[in-house]
């Protein structure tokens, strides 16, 4: 049961699935490794997260899958951070997306303590400006939290994994080891009792 629940972990200047030569593992967490990387063919740097292997146990949910990522590269919006492409390399599924350097608002809270009013305010703006440009496109983040909030050097928030929750959401695989899939601490009860629920779940959170 360990050894399912292990990703590969991708080495510093390996060169992955042909283009993106890895610079630094930047991030761990329940649904996989992050990495920055430098994309070799069209330049820049990139944050991949490759996937646990649970996750993607079952064809039909890594199709529905594909369809919540191209549902979340269709948002553009400055509050997102942008998802690029799914793909798979030698049994490795992963994401690259737009990388941005900054902090999560969970170490802005842990480093600084309790936030003023108008920082909270500024945050709280950006969050909900990029939750309605999400359910717009009929995406539903399932996973908002201080941990998938990021803040660039000028205060920019960008909320991060837009379409990835859904995958861990459907997955039998992690109900079978007894996971529940999101964050308890700012699930709405619907969601903590696998019970149906829409877009509201994200203004819960």
């Amino acid at each position: 049961l360990l050894e399912r629940l292990v990703t590969t972990r991708l080495k510093t200047g390996e060169l992955f699935a042909g283009r993106f030569e890895i610079l630094e593992e930047i991030g761990n967490g329940g649904m996989g490794m992050v990495y920055r990387a430098l994309d070799r063919e069209l330049g820049g740097q990139v944050a991949i997260k490759t996937l646990r292997p649970e996750l993607v146990q079952d064809p039909g949910l890594v199709e529905r899958f594909k369809t919540e990522i191209r549902l979340a590269r269709q948002i553009s919006d400055k509050n997102v951070v942008r998802t690029h492409d799914f793909g798979e390399k030698d049994g490795v599924y992963f994401l690259t997306m737009e990388y941005v350097e900054g902090i999560t608002v969970r170490e802005l809270i842990d480093t600084r303590g309790k936030l003023g009013v108008a920082p909270t305010l500024a945050i709280a703006s950006q969050l909900a400006h990029s939750l309605v440009v999400a359910h717009e496109q009929g995406v539903i983040h399932r996973d908002i939290k201080p941990q998938n909030l990021l803040l660039d050097a000028s205060g920019v928030l960008k909320v991060m994994d837009f379409g990835v929750a859904r995958l861990a959401d459907q997955s039998s695989q992690l109900t079978e080891v007894g996971m529940l899939v999101g964050t308890p601490s700012y699930m709405a009860p619907e969601q903590m009792m696998s019970e149906s629920f829409d877009h509201r779940i994200d203004l819960y959170a």
